[in-house]
């Protein structure tokens, strides 16, 4: 699922390192506080050490 908004991302700050799958509870848990396209984005493309630290999802 990679977009015009994910390909903004990594051309804007590069690939994410140390992909990790999210589990269903995490996503779950964020349902209704983060946008959709961003549990999409988790739930198809795994979490990443991000490019400010580690930005996954507990």
């Amino acid at each position: 699922m990679r977009d015009g908004t994910y390909s903004f991302l990594i051309e804007q700050l590069g690939q994410p390192t140390l992909k990790r799958e999210v589990p269903t509870a995490a996503l779950n848990k964020y349902k209704g506080i983060v946008p959709d396209l961003l549990l999409t984005y988790w739930e198809s493309l795994g979490s990443a050490t991000a490019w400010a630290g580690d930005a996954a999802p507990r």
